[in-house]
């Protein structure tokens, strides 16, 4: 397969990874009865306490100032899972289907929650959220892992491919 097919496959399978562990988070969240405490959580190490979020109301530039740091995030969180996924194009061969399932989830706990980790370091907030535990998080991103799997594994058996090499 030439390099361009490869990542974009890739950024796809990252992509799809991404939005399932978003997904997954946002269900955790909802039974729990605390819709977007993830995100909350999440979005605290780029933004300080908006001033009106404090006292009870929340202003505009209080409103901006999530808004921006939201978007922040979702634009971080999609771009390290396309590198992921870019990873995990060489990394996880596709073979049998457990096989496969197996490559994947050990490449989304340990890769996936190695960059979480470092990420957070990076940005000096708290490794830990209480809206996940270490346990939780690594078995989302295992569930991240097997997703690039699956899509990678589905684009490798395409009637339509072009790997040559």
């Amino acid at each position: 397969m030439n390099l361009p097919t490869r990542i974009g496959r890739g950024l796809q399978a990252g992509g799809l990874a991404g939005g399932g562990v978003a997904v997954l988070f946002l269900a955790t969240d909802v039974v729990r009865m605390a819709p977007l405490r993830t995100v909350a959580e999440l979005i605290g190490p780029f933004r300080d306490a908006p001033p009106g979020a404090v006292s009870g109301g929340m202003t505009f530039t209080a409103v901006a100032a999530v808004a921006a740091a939201v978007i922040l995030y979702t634009l971080l969180h999609f771009g390290a899972f396309a590198l992921l996924g870019v990873a995990a194009a060489w990394v996880v061969p596709g073979a049998t289907f457990w096989a496969t399932l197996a490559r994947g989830a050990l490449f989304g706990g340990v890769a996936c929650t190695g960059v979480f980790f470092v990420g957070r370091a990076a940005v000096g907030s708290s490794l830990t959220m209480a809206s996940a535990s270490p346990v939780g998080l690594v078995l989302a991103n295992a569930v991240a892992g097997v997703i690039m799997a699956s899509v990678l594994a589905v684009y490798a058996h395409h009637p339509n491919d072009d790997s040559g090499g």
